[in-house]
């Protein structure tokens, strides 16, 4: 859906990770392998981005820059 990536800045991207969203989404992965793909795909116009970056998690409530609790798309 539009608006569930989040640009901060020239070299950072940002997403939630939502429980129960019924997918298989791990941040334990990225304690042994911290490199990430995300693939974005435009149906009706048969486009797709693909980004390949180094990944990182950070909590929302350390950070007191960044809201806690970022709105749904």
């Amino acid at each position: 859906p539009p608006g569930f990536l989040k640009v901060i800045d020239d070299r950072t991207l940002a997403f939630a990770d939502y429980r129960g969203n019924r997918q298989y989404i791990s941040l334990g992965n990225l304690t042994s392998d911290n490199r990430a793909a995300l693939i974005l795909v435009d149906y009706p116009n048969r486009r797709r981005l693909k980004i390949f970056a180094r990944m990182e998690a950070r909590d929302l409530a350390a950070d007191p820059e960044r809201d806690p609790h970022p709105a749904l798309p």
